[in-house]
């Protein structure tokens, strides 16, 4: 079994160096998550919107749960229709509601 991992001090960590890299103009995320721990949600959430450049994601299967709140501060999202997006306690039609 392959799995694909990151930790969110490692996502953090190159969010933020993007962000001083003036040669970089936006910041671009693939997600594919069924989500994890709330604690690194918020920590991804919070230096994306720290971020002053464009912050960009593409959701493959799913963003839901802690992965949802940690890119619901993006700019934009760009997702399928089949993308499992959204979660128990965060659904895109209520955010900002």
């Amino acid at each position: 079994m392959i799995v694909d991992k990151v930790s969110s001090e490692d996502i953090v960590y190159y969010i933020e160096q993007a962000d001083r890299d003036i040669n970089i103009k936006a910041i671009f995320l693939e997600v594919d998550s069924y989500g994890s721990s709330a604690m690194a949600g918020e920590e991804i959430n919070q230096a994306i919107k720290k971020a002053n450049k464009p912050v960009v994601v593409l959701v493959r299967s799913a963003a839901t749960s802690a992965a949802y709140w940690a890119v619901s501060g993006t700019d934009i999202v760009f997702a399928s229709g089949l993308s499992d997006i959204g979660g128990r306690c965060f659904r895109p039609w209520s955010v900002g509601a």
